[in-house]
């Protein structure tokens, strides 16, 4: 007999390789039975949010980018990014100088501001201002900016995203973090002065070749390891997105608000075991993953590292597998 004060089922959708697949040169493409499984959703009312390492977009610009293609409203209640429970520390550091990350120089302001830095340098600028830095880049001198050797140190770095140029951002951050927050002038404590905020965790995805491609996780793979040569010293990171606890609870507490209630199970639809359905075994109760092999994970059976509970061959099998389990529940 179903709880009066909890609802059976809510869902929890990743989105790329879920529900769509974005290509360069082609955009966004919708994966079989995507727009199907939504709209069963919203006719029986039950609640699911989107919940997705995406980067580079606000909750509200990836709301309308859902919202166009899936053919139903999606409000930014229901989008549950990596960086989202960053919305929690940007206002610690809102008075802060940090150095703001993200693929390019507009999208590196437009989230830092978003999320809540007032007092921010742009990975972009901050290259821009100090071309001594990383020598080997050929920076157009009339785009240079003089460094003001006054400005405060930075304090924190955020990454919202991968930046472009991974060679360049390597040299600053390890540069950074080995300093009191001024770029070459490294700190004589053990500890680790600049915060580092990381939130694109996932190691790669898929796209329109054939092996999946390298995104934001590599790079801090690469970082920390560029980071203990020339420390000798473990990188210290607050890790945001999925596998990580803190995006999990995020997405759980969207669910009860859009319920009114507590949910007793919550469906993780994903495509990438490493992240999706890692994460939601991690997460422990109420969490149901389901993998999908519509994205990164193409395999005939189960991910032998970290197996889902039940395994469909695209979206609308894993939310008929979920409704059925509701209605056992």
């Amino acid at each position: 007999m179903e709880e009066l004060d909890s609802a059976p089922v809510g869902f929890a959708f990743d989105i790329d390789g879920v529900l769509y697949k974005h290509t360069a040169g082609v955009g966004y493409v919708l994966l079989p039975g995507a727009r199907e499984s939504l709209a069963l959703l919203e006719q029986q009312q039950i609640p699911h949010v989107f919940l997705s390492n995406s980067t580079g977009k606000s909750e509200a610009e990836r709301a309308a980018v859902l919202s166009s293609l899936l053919g139903v409203h999606v409000p930014s209640s229901k989008v549950v990014l990596a960086a989202t429970p960053m919305r929690e520390v940007g206002p610690r550091y809102a008075n802060s100088h940090v150095l703001a990350v993200a693929l390019t120089e507009e999208s590196s302001a437009q989230l830092a501001a978003e999320y809540g830095l007032r007092n921010f340098t742009t990975l972009q600028s901050f290259a821009r201002r100090r071309p001594h830095l990383f020598p080997i880049k050929p920076y157009d001198r009339d785009l240079q900016e003089q460094g003001d050797v006054s400005e405060p140190a930075i304090e924190a770095i955020f990454v919202f995203e991968a930046p472009l140029d991974w060679g360049e951002a390597l040299q600053i951050f390890v540069d950074l973090l080995r300093s009191s927050g001024r770029a070459g002038r490294e700190h004589e404590h053990s500890g680790q002065p600049v915060a580092l905020f990381w939130g694109c965790p996932d190691f790669h995805f898929g796209a329109s070749h054939s092996v999946p491609r390298l995104t934001g996780g590599a790079l801090l793979m690469a970082l920390k390891a560029v980071y203990t040569e020339a420390t000798g010293r473990q990188l210290s990171v607050h890790y945001f997105g999925k596998p990580y606890p803190a995006v999990y609870h995020t997405a759980a507490r969207a669910l009860e608000r859009l319920a009114g209630r507590a949910i007793r199970r919550i469906i993780m639809i994903g495509d990438n075991p490493a992240s999706d359905i890692r994460g939601a075994l991690a997460a422990g109760e109420p969490w149901y993953p389901v993998l999908v092999r519509t994205g990164c994970f193409q395999g005939p059976d189960n991910d032998p590292q970290h197996p889902a509970r039940h395994v469909a061959d695209d979206v609308m099998a894993a939310v008929v597998h979920g409704l059925e389990l509701g209605r056992a529940w």
